[in-house]
């Protein structure tokens, strides 16, 4: 049996302030909630069971998917204090305990995640965990890479250095495979699961086995990084069916407004005379008559006053009390923060 795990409890700090109106795993690829897309991996690759783990705005989490995804039924696990991806584990023995192989990502990660090479490559080799790295993942923008020798074992992780050696070096993906024997020793410990879990399993003689894959693969971990995910998504859409955004029903764009690889979500109000490029209009934004918005993120809310023209730009809105960081303006009753850090 496999059971699935999204991990879903993180406060996005570094997509704040948008993070502060929406939980990073509900934020939008293509128009559609980036923790949605996992689920829907999930349920075609036939698991029938997913638990998410909640803190950060759990409760809209919970409200946007419900107890069940199609065949996929879901179960929460809410954490009064975070806890981190190794303890959200332990709350979850039980459910996970009736699997024979857990399928574990974070949820605020869009990919086409590669289930079952993993499963495949997991099972053959007999190992106690199987990682997804990727191989084009940018590694100063991610951190440490993950060393693994000619059979792609991990033989260098983050402190850890094995005696084998590397081979080769690629970033993590954000996507576990668990086996029985883990499953089956799980520790109530709180933090990182790389190093309370897999480094003291390397040291103590274990092996986990990796994964290589090339697929799209977007960390949603900064307001660029989100921009750019679905900026990928949209060119893949063009290519394969010739639409280059993704408009909601519900939405309103008047008929001369110019709107292209942008996604312009449910309740959003584009007026007249107006260009949108490369852009996401958030639910209930309005973007007004005359106005020329170009690669940015439009939060949920936001009322963008006619003739506006802005680029590279984040606009949510104020909440009292906040104080302006870095790079960041206050117009309006709006924050503008730059899309790209510096």
């Amino acid at each position: 049996m496999i059971r699935g795990l999204l991990l879903t409890a993180g406060f996005g700090t570094r997509l704040q302030p948008l993070t502060f109106f929406v939980p990073k795993p509900l934020l939008p690829v293509g128009g559609i909630a980036v923790a949605e897309h996992s689920l829907r991996s999930l349920s075609k690759l036939g698991c029938r069971s997913v638990a998410l783990n909640l803190h950060h705005m759990g409760g809209r989490i919970r409200e946007h998917f419900g107890s069940k995804f199609g065949d996929l039924g879901i179960e929460y696990s809410t954490e009064d204090q975070i806890r981190g991806t190794l303890g959200a584990l332990a709350p979850l023995e039980d459910f996970l305990a009736e699997a024979d192989i857990a399928v574990i990502a974070n949820g605020d990660t869009f990919c086409e995640w590669p289930w079952a090479s993993m499963i495949e490559t997991h099972l053959q080799s007999e190992a106690d965990a199987t990682l997804l790295l990727h191989e084009g993942a940018p590694e100063e923008e991610l951190g440490g890479a993950v060393g693994v020798d000619d059979e792609g074992q991990v033989v260098q992780l983050r402190e850890y250095r094995g005696q084998g050696k590397v081979a080769r070096r690629h970033i993590f993906a954000g996507a576990h495979i668990l086996g029985k024997r883990l499953l089956s020793n799980l520790e109530h410990q709180t933090g990182d699961i790389i190093a309370g879990l897999y480094i003291p399993l390397l040291e103590r003689g274990g092996r986990i086995q990796t994964v290589v894959t090339s697929v799209d693969w977007h960390d949603l971990g900064s307001p660029e990084r989100f921009l750019r995910a679905n900026m990928m998504f949209l060119n893949a859409q063009a290519s394969s069916a010739g639409g280059s955004q993704a408009v909601s029903g519900k939405s309103h764009l008047a008929g001369n407004a110019v709107v292209s690889r942008t996604s312009v979500l449910d309740g959003a109000v584009v007026h007249e005379d107006v260009s949108v490029e490369s852009s996401i209009v958030f639910p209930n934004a309005v973007v007004g008559a005359g106005s020329q918005v170009k690669a940015c993120i439009v939060g949920p809310g936001v009322q963008l006053p006619p003739e506006s023209v802005i680029e590279d730009r984040l606009i949510t809105l104020v909440r009292e009390g906040d104080d302006l960081a870095h790079g960041q303006s206050l117009l309006g009753g709006l924050v503008y923060s730059p899309i790209r850090s510096a």
